[in-house]
């Protein structure tokens, strides 16, 4: 039986549930989630589905890097995501896109006004200065 998107969904729930009151288990979800996974609902998860973990403590930065191209030269798609924004340092500043990273940090109001930034789906991106 392979997995679909609600089944994967349930999986995630049960490990986020069970991680939340039991120690050794957290462990093992920072450790190896496939094997979690697979320990509450009983199905292999492919070892080449990458799943991200990060414990909830603390800042994290989030990189996604954009699939490799070695001649080094932008498809027409990256080079509509970049036209009318601006790019520094690698760092799309316009439309936005999946390769602009991510910044999660703990949701306070210090850190809100400290950050004065822009608030988007949930992620706090810091207001660039030029």
């Amino acid at each position: 039986m392979s997995w679909t998107q609600q089944s994967f969904a349930a999986a995630v729930r049960q490990v986020v549930h069970k991680a939340t009151s039991d120690t050794a288990f957290r462990e093992q979800v920072l450790k190896d989630i496939h094997t979690a996974v697979k320990e509450v609902s009983g199905r292999e998860v492919p070892q080449d589905f990458k799943i991200n973990v990060v414990d909830g403590t603390g800042y994290h930065l989030t990189v996604v890097l954009p699939a490799f191209n070695p001649s080094g030269e932008l498809s027409d798609q990256e080079l509509e995501e970049v036209a009318g924004g601006v790019v520094i340092g690698g760092v799309d500043y316009g439309k936005g896109s999946a390769t602009s990273p991510k910044f999660d940090w703990p949701r306070t109001p210090e850190n809100e006004s400290m950050l004065n930034g822009q608030q988007s789906g949930g992620t706090i991106r810091p207001k660039p200065t030029i």
